[in-house]
């Protein structure tokens, strides 16, 4: 019961942490990767809530959303992988070389899926 109660104040909270980002970063747009059910329901139904209270306050904040599956922006990388964990480490491995970064799956996954867009919008040019 802790723990629920523990989890729906953080979820409660989180509207708010993101207004917070966007004003201090006040982004123009904002990208991100589309939730995706493999296995975990439950993992599924918490970031169908996040991506969900993303779009929201971006939309109420007039701030533009594009939105990729995960398989979209690794193509357009050329990024691949067998397994989840091989495609995680070829991220990391994609931001070290391009950028000259060390970070973390997550963090990699986020910069890639920017850098993505970035990419398909210069093709479009």
């Amino acid at each position: 019961k802790v723990e629920r109660l523990n989890n729906k104040m953080r979820k409660e909270k989180q509207p708010l942490k993101k207004q917070e980002l966007l004003e201090e970063y006040k982004p123009e747009e904002v990208i991100i990767e589309e939730p995706f059910a493999k296995v975990n329901l439950h993992v599924f139904e918490v970031l169908c809530e996040f991506f969900g209270m993303v779009l929201y306050v971006c939309h109420e904040r007039n701030i533009k959303t594009t939105t990729y599956t995960a398989a979209v922006w690794r193509s357009v990388l050329g990024l691949k992988g067998k397994n989840r964990k091989e495609q995680k480490e070829n991220a990391i491995n994609y931001v070290k070389d391009a950028f000259q970064i060390e970070c973390t799956d997550d963090e990699a996954e986020a910069i890639l899926i920017g850098y993505s867009h970035i990419k398909r919008e210069q093709n479009s040019e």
